[in-house]
């Protein structure tokens, strides 16, 4: 009977789960949260450097929304009470639906629990923020994750953030912090932490190379990766990198430092295509259009002059 009873008790314990670990927590974020594409606070008043999540006491609260390539996480945080819950908090994760809102998942299946969670500090930056007061200093594009549990210690998460763009992140509670200095030819609009490189996990197939589609002008293919009008002010925002076979600029309205531009490749002063600028410096002054039959701001091969087309461009013919 003693044994019988044993084998029992043996089973029991086996087929009880495992409560999570802190590292547990660290592996989970690495491996699924490395390639965030963006990242909401949905609860800002909890994001200060140096300072646990203390309030509300026993109340569940959404802290983050993280967008991936493939899904969308949503992360819980039952705040703790130093006698109800004996100072130890819930951290949880699930995944949202297409047409589901973080408000309405917590009682979803969740993707990853830990249990015992005590001094939760979250924190995260798209740019260089330092605290002399705090001495701390964070870096742009991480998320700062810090943690306790009984008898595993204080674990401290800081997860690089490769994909996530700057124009997409809002900063909570932004420290004071300085502007980033943007070098000759940077794409501050395509800021990431590391420019031109994204990290995805998982497998996935490379497509078959295929031959850019050439876009001639002449055939009356117009693809603006920037537009600006008669006052210079841009009417489709600049977004030249996506242009597979580079761009060029156009003469059109006279604007400081150049006009419109286009995807593809320049075959500029020939009869029938755009005129070559003369250059980003050159003003026509007392006249906000550069394009004009005749205009000397663009210039042709030789034989052709110059004209202003349908699309207020200065072409040759």
């Amino acid at each position: 009977m003693k044994k019988f009873l044993l084998v029992i008790l043996v089973a029991l314990i086996s087929c009880t789960p495992e409560k999570s670990k802190l590292l547990d927590l660290e592996l989970f974020l690495t491996n699924n949260w490395s390639e965030a594409l963006s990242i909401e606070a949905t609860y800002p008043e909890a994001f200060y450097p140096g300072k646990s999540i203390i309030k509300p006491q026993m109340t569940w609260k959404t802290l983050l929304k993280v967008k991936l390539r493939d899904s969308t996480h949503c992360l819980f945080y039952r705040i703790p009470h130093k006698r109800l819950s004996k100072g130890e908090g819930i951290l949880k994760i699930t995944s949202l639906g297409s047409s589901d809102d973080c408000t309405r998942v917590l009682e979803k299946r969740e993707l990853f629990k830990i249990e015992g969670i005590k001094h939760l500090k979250l924190y995260f930056t798209s740019t260089t923020e330092k605290n002399l007061i705090q001495k701390t200093k964070f870096k742009p594009f991480h998320l700062y994750l810090s943690a306790s549990k009984t008898n595993q210690g204080e674990l401290l998460i800081e997860l690089p953030l490769f994909n996530i763009l700057k124009e997409e992140t809002i900063n909570p509670n932004r420290l004071g912090s300085r502007d980033f200095q943007f070098k000759k030819y940077d794409e501050p609009w395509k800021r990431t932490m590391f420019k031109g490189m994204q990290v995805f996990n998982g497998d996935f197939e490379l497509e078959k190379s295929k031959k850019a589609k050439v876009i001639n002008y002449k055939e009356g293919r117009v693809d603006y990766c920037y537009r600006v009008n008669s006052e210079c002010k841009p009417i489709i925002e600049y977004e030249c990198g996506r242009c597979e076979q580079g761009w060029y600029s156009v003469v059109d309205f006279n604007c400081k430092g150049g006009g419109s531009k286009l995807c593809g490749i320049s075959d500029c002063g020939n009869r029938g295509q755009p005129a070559c600028p003369r250059g980003s410096r050159y003003s026509d002054e007392g006249s906000s259009l550069n394009c004009f039959k005749g205009s000397v701001s663009g210039i042709c091969n030789k034989g052709l002059e110059t004209y202003c087309d349908e699309n207020k461009i200065l072409v040759c013919r």
